[in-house]
């Protein structure tokens, strides 16, 4: 999720494009990484990753004791969730 979050097309920053110091790609676009949803959606992304990494984590736990299920469970709704943000922050 974080992979994606960062650059998904692997575009060439507009800043640079604008500086001389990248050239545009086949498809002529740019990221604009200036943008307040852009950077929101990084965010997101970062939690998403780490909740989701939380719930793996507890995941072994349950497996191991078949306690807290409930807690593992909720975290990885939160986890979707939170990559469901991202993802709908990333195409505004």
């Amino acid at each position: 999720m974080v992979i994606v979050a960062i650059n998904p097309d692997n575009l060439p920053l507009c800043d640079d494009v604008r500086s001389g110091e990248a050239a545009l790609g086949p498809t002529n676009e740019c990221l604009d990484s200036s943008r307040a949803m852009y950077n929101v959606g990084r965010v997101a992304a970062g939690a998403a990753a780490l909740v989701g990494g939380l719930a793996a984590l507890l995941g072994f736990y349950v497996g191991a004791t078949g306690r807290r299920g409930d807690l593992m469970v909720k975290l990885t709704i939160a986890a979707l969730a939170l990559g469901g943000l991202a993802v709908l922050l990333e195409q505004i």
